[in-house]
């Protein structure tokens, strides 16, 4: 019979496995790759909800109404309805390193600009809303 070269997915077994896990990866990086994902996956969804506790200030500063300032979370939530699928999909195909790194710089870029908007050009910031 064919000796078995590593333990199955769910084994009791730890002496097949060794110091690393039957993916070849060390407990200790598992670990602390899920912390990071999961602490990039928390900042994703408080960033998401930021725009709902602020909005009063968003409407104060740039002057807009309420029938207005819906549309910042509405863009936002509809354009990461679209994306995220197309992404997902790149993910499956491509080196997913590349494009979360990728998305986590543009993403830290772009929250990080917007805290920086000035009122002089607010057009360029609230463009999609005045077509509505």
């Amino acid at each position: 019979s064919p000796r078995r070269t590593s333990a199955p997915f769910f084994s009791d077994d730890s002496e097949a496995e060794g110091p690393e896990g039957a993916g070849g990866v060390s407990k200790v990086r598992a670990l602390l790759t899920v912390l990071i994902l999961c602490y990039i996956n928390l900042l994703n969804y408080m960033d998401r909800f930021t725009v709902a506790g602020v909005l009063p200030d968003i409407e104060h500063y740039f002057g807009i109404d309420d029938g207005k300032s819906v549309y910042c979370q509405t863009v936002f939530i509809c354009s990461y309805m679209f994306l995220a699928p197309f992404f997902g999909y790149l993910g499956d195909r491509y080196n997913r390193k590349f494009i979360m790194s990728f998305g986590i710089a543009f993403w830290s870029l772009v929250t990080l600009a917007s805290s920086y908007t000035r009122k002089e050009v607010r057009d360029v910031f609230l463009f999609s809303l005045k077509t509505f």
